[in-house]
């Protein structure tokens, strides 16, 4: 598993989350 901190990676994993969740 490759993780690599990215702020905009991040970002768009938070908003595809809350689109999942809604």
């Amino acid at each position: 598993m490759f993780l690599f901190f990215d702020p905009l990676q991040c970002v768009s994993r938070q908003l595809f989350i809350l689109m999942d969740l809604s």
